[in-house]
């Protein structure tokens, strides 16, 4: 087993578990809009018309998107840093969060679909990162901790993602209005 003490110094800043929190809000959020219609699916298939096919699409697509886009994710990481990643991760959210809010008519199944698809490219830029920021930001002794937190919030953004629609659709249709 290799020593910690041969291994390179990290800086140690206390802000790291603030970057930590920022990323894992982010992961949590990505994650949010990948399962969000899984709990909801025969409400949001009677809604939008569409096949189970269709509704399950949504959630696919993420899967479809992450395989081909790794490789080049992971480059852009690579070559760009950190930062640079988590930013374009965060932006692609942000923008597949308000394409898909565009199409809550019910005719606009292709632009929610649009939107996911954006928010799944998003994916790319956030899965892998917790091994990538634990490794910049913190010490060695530090880093199993912080990659298992940036992984446990992804997961908890999947148990948000899917029993938060269900508890909203039960509320009724004014829930916002």
């Amino acid at each position: 087993m290799a020593s910690t003490e041969n291994a390179p110094k990290t800086a140690v800043y206390r802000r790291r578990w603030a970057m930590l929190a920022v990323f894992s809000l982010l992961t949590m959020a990505n994650a949010c809009l990948w399962i969000t219609f899984s709990s909801v699916a025969d409400i949001v298939q009677g809604y939008y018309n569409v096949s189970n096919f269709e509704i399950n699409a949504l959630s696919m697509i993420y899967m479809l998107v992450y395989i081909p886009f790794l490789v080049v994710g992971t480059w852009l990481c690579e070559t760009h840093g950190l930062r640079w990643c988590v930013t374009i991760g965060a932006v692609l959210n942000m923008i597949g969060g308000w394409v898909r809010f565009a199409g809550f008519r019910p005719d606009d199944f292709g632009v929610l679909f649009a939107g996911q698809g954006i928010a799944a490219l998003a994916q790319v830029f956030t899965l892998g990162i917790p091994p990538y920021l634990a490794s910049q930001w913190f010490p060695a002794n530090q880093c199993s901790t912080a990659t298992s937190l940036g992984v446990v919030a992804n997961n908890i953004g999947i148990g948000i993602g899917f029993v938060l629609p269900a508890q909203m659709v039960a509320a009724g249709p004014d829930l916002f209005w």
